[in-house]
């Protein structure tokens, strides 16, 4: 018995090559490509697999200034869609460390890292993570999003069942964005939520956060 499965699928047509890579979702293709890695070093190599990253950055910004600009210029050109694409691969390839207590703490990002630290159960983990989370979780677990907790206003505040839920706005990651002042929230998905708090937060906030009765340090 034969049978025949049709697909009919509505997918947008371009004239131009600049309009696919206006169109292009980048979160989208860092998923995607970090799912082929996960395959790339089951059936290969770890170094293939990293390999296979860094080349999709190139050989994607490459083609960009090759077909798409019309005047070449120096340094790094990149569409606007796809500007945190080389910071993306970056973080996949790179393992995220935090300071907890004195000690340092991974965040369980070892899919893609090399060299001894990365134990072979947690580097198996790590991948099924990547091949099973939502791609929203992903993104997180790669780029976590990182938030200021101590000055907390109502503005783009949400209220739910009579309750105000503040909505603190999203920060780069990055150190020049941390006060020695502030108390921050790091959201890396379903693996795992840190609180970063400085030294010289205000004491009342971590007491009241933490139920702790602060020492001067």
């Amino acid at each position: 018995e034969r049978r025949i499965r049709v697909h009919t699928m509505c997918l947008p047509v371009v004239t131009t090559l600049s309009d696919v890579y206006l169109g292009a979702d980048v979160q989208a293709i860092t998923g995607l490509l970090a799912n082929m890695a996960v395959d790339r070093s089951v059936s290969a190599t770890l170094s293939d697999a990293r390999d296979a990253l860094v080349n999709a950055v190139i050989d994607s910004l490459s083609a960009y200034r090759s077909s798409v600009l019309s005047i070449q210029q120096p340094g790094l050109m990149a569409p606007s869609s796809l500007r945190l694409f080389p910071l993306y691969v970056l973080a996949l390839l790179k393992q995220s460390v935090i300071v907890l207590n004195g000690q340092m703490s991974d965040c369980l990002q070892k899919a893609f890292q090399t060299g001894t630290n990365a134990r072979l159960d947690e580097r198996i983990f790590s991948m099924c993570q990547v091949k099973n989370q939502p791609l929203v979780y992903l993104m997180l677990m790669t780029h976590p999003s990182l938030y200021r907790v101590d000055n907390l206003t109502d503005e783009g505040a949400l209220n739910i069942n009579d309750r105000t839920i503040p909505q603190p706005p999203i920060l780069q990651l990055s150190v020049e964005k941390l006060s020695r002042e502030g108390a921050y929230l790091m959201d890396a998905g379903s693996v795992s939520c840190v609180v970063v708090v400085i030294l010289r937060s205000i004491p009342i906030y971590i007491d009241l956060m933490f139920f702790l009765r602060t020492q001067n340090v």
